[in-house]
């Protein structure tokens, strides 16, 4: 774990937040993202319950969300660059 997993509030997004590094690769963690609002209001966590892939990966099976629903999320939060960098990605590999 570079950052461990805990409740994380920032400007426009609170959640449980972590990073890890998994084979050399840097993974992110959030669990449970509410978005603010314009109003200051926060929008309850989406449901992804039903939205999980499930992939196998050096003898383990591991829940993921789609690249796509991703791509939004990471938008939504205005981190346009990891954005784009999932919708180049997707855009070569369309089965994801």
């Amino acid at each position: 774990m570079v950052w461990p997993v805990r409740y994380r509030t920032a400007s426009t997004v609170r959640s449980h937040f972590g990073r890890a590094v998994v084979a050399g690769v840097v993974v992110e963690i959030m669990g449970v993202i509410e978005k603010q609002r314009p109003d200051g209001t926060w929008m309850p966590a989406a449901d992804l319950a039903s939205m999980i892939e499930w992939i196998a990966w050096e003898g383990r099976t591991w829940p993921v969300l789609p690249v796509a629903y991703e791509a939004a999320a990471y938008r939504a939060l205005g981190r346009h660059a990891m954005a784009d960098r999932l919708d180049r990605w997707l855009a070569l590999r369309p089965h994801f």
